[in-house]
């Protein structure tokens, strides 16, 4: 499993979202504001499963994680729809496989930019050529919420994984 890979581009997803206008205290899945601005992330969760598949056998992990000393900012500009982040953590990641814990720790660090576009609730970035996706679940003048979930399938020598991962970023307009 490419887990560094898939970590890139979840981070790259993760790093697209932000949203502005509106007040906190109405409907929690109000998504109505703008985008446009600077986004402090304030709280990051990542949930993983993963499915691996040789000669008959299928070995299944759970893995989730939080973000420690996080200090992840990303802003959207708006003409034209482009966005810089810059971010800078620790990914500390539970993973339960075969009745065994593993707690690992990644630091992240990542500086980069790209294009944006929204469509109802779904944000795409663009990075490198290559689109992600992630769901604004809650987007008002102070609070945005987003989640993304990626499914990659890899298939060698005779080996087959697929790992899904989901993240929850939770940002505050600065």
């Amino acid at each position: 499993m490419k887990f560094s890979k898939l970590f890139i581009l979840s981070l790259l997803t993760l790093s697209i979202i932000s949203c502005s206008k509106d007040d906190d205290s109405k409907d929690s899945n109000d998504t109505s504001a703008s985008l446009v601005g600077t986004w402090k992330a304030t709280d990051f969760s990542y949930e993983s499963t993963s499915r691996t598949e040789t000669q008959g056998t299928t070995i299944e992990s759970e893995s989730t994680g939080i973000a420690k000393e996080l200090d992840l900012t990303v802003e959207f500009s708006d003409d034209p729809k482009t966005y810089e982040v810059d971010s800078d953590y620790i990914l500390e990641v539970t993973t339960e496989t075969s009745g065994q814990t593993i707690v690992q720790e990644y630091p992240i660090q990542y500086s980069g930019s790209g294009t944006w576009n929204r469509d109802g609730d779904i944000l795409t970035v663009t990075v490198d050529n290559e689109e992600n996706e992630a769901e604004i679940t809650k987007l008002t003048a102070s609070t945005l919420i987003y989640v993304s979930t990626e499914t990659q399938t890899q298939n060698q020598s005779g080996v087959t994984t697929t790992v899904e991962i989901t993240e929850t970023v939770t940002f505050t307009r600065q």
